[in-house]
């Protein structure tokens, strides 16, 4: 081995290919077709920025920016924690890819031997984003019970997602529809999108108990609530809760015929629907308080809203099975 590192670190490579680990050498993979097979093989996670333009406004196809990195960052956090804490791996290289990702190389030797199955598993364990390009909603998580994966991805998501807004203005009066839609219904605006994740008045048996919880607390963050964007926190009737879609429906078409609005401004409506702390303010709380900050508070978000931070957050993953 020592000698082989001497031979690579004396050459100038374009890149070098790793490979699977073989039962036998590479050389006799004709003699031997039957018998040759890989035994070992690293767990490889890709995130592709391209797997992003349905939700982000900056760039398209193979095109990156700074802006672009901000959902990468989150990616690396929210799946470096998950494959750590989770499933215990502890030894991951992360790549840039070269080109627009970034690779996760899991080195365990519990992941190397994982057959195709398993490392099938993993992946179906870590995706949220399970819809269809035929489906409104990229994330569904009401009336499931929800594993304490969700609420730690949530959180860290939660953190930096004041940041997004800001950055990418997906929800904007004056956003455009996402330039991958690939089906008609599709093709509308992020803001009309996101209508389709919360409850109405068809839905206001089926809450969980987090969206109930949730309304309980409205009174909470009233203060922290009002004076950041326009038409917020004088909301909070008892109509409300079951009419989250009507009323963002109405706030809409006010808010335009008042010449618009930012993202920030419709995410803090939506929040201080369900009386929920600001993303602004919580990005501020975990600046201060740490990494843990708001871990079991998040706990109690509605589960809507659960579902639209990840939808425009949560990693695209693609795996090298």
């Amino acid at each position: 081995m020592v000698e082989r590192l001497k031979d690579f670190s004396s050459l100038v490579a374009f890149k070098f290919d790793i490979g699977a680990v073989y039962s036998l050498p590479v050389s006799e993979k004709d003699t031997f077709q039957t018998a040759f097979k890989p035994e070992q093989k690293e767990l490889v996670f890709d995130i592709d920025m391209n797997d992003y333009d349905d939700i982000r406004t900056c760039c398209k196809d193979k095109q990156v920016c700074q802006k672009c990195w901000r959902f990468l960052d989150i990616a690396m956090r929210l799946l470096d924690g998950a494959l750590r804490e989770d499933f215990g791996y502890e030894h991951l290289l992360w790549i840039f890819s070269g080109r627009r990702g970034v690779h996760c190389w899991v080195c365990d030797s519990t992941a190397r031997l994982l057959p195709s199955d398993g490392r099938a598993s993993v992946c179906e364990y870590l995706n949220l984003c399970t819809g269809t390009s035929q489906q409104m909603k990229k994330i569904n998580l009401r009336g499931k019970v929800q594993p304490y994966s969700v609420d730690r991805a949530f959180t860290l998501a939660y953190r930096q997602f004041y940041s997004l807004l800001v950055e990418q203005d997906f929800f904007s009066s004056s956003s455009s529809p996402p330039s991958s839609s690939s089906i008609e219904s599709q093709s509308i605006p992020h803001y009309r999108a996101v209508l389709n994740y919360l409850p109405d008045n068809s839905h206001e048996g089926n809450s969980d108990s987090s969206h109930q919880h949730s309304y309980s607390n409205r009174g909470r963050y009233s203060n922290i609530s009002r004076g950041e964007g326009k038409g917020g926190g004088a909301h909070f009737s008892s109509t409300v809760s079951s009419s989250c879609r009507d009323h963002m429906c109405k706030w809409i078409e006010k808010r335009k015929r008042e010449g618009g609005f930012s993202s920030l401004e419709f995410f803090n409506e939506i929040c201080m629907l369900s009386g929920s702390i600001l993303p602004k303010a919580f990005a501020e709380r975990s600046d201060c308080e740490g990494f843990r900050a708001g871990e079991e508070e998040t706990k109690n978000f509605p589960s809507y809203l659960k579902e639209i931070v990840l939808a425009y957050s949560y990693p695209r993953l693609d795996i090298n099975v």
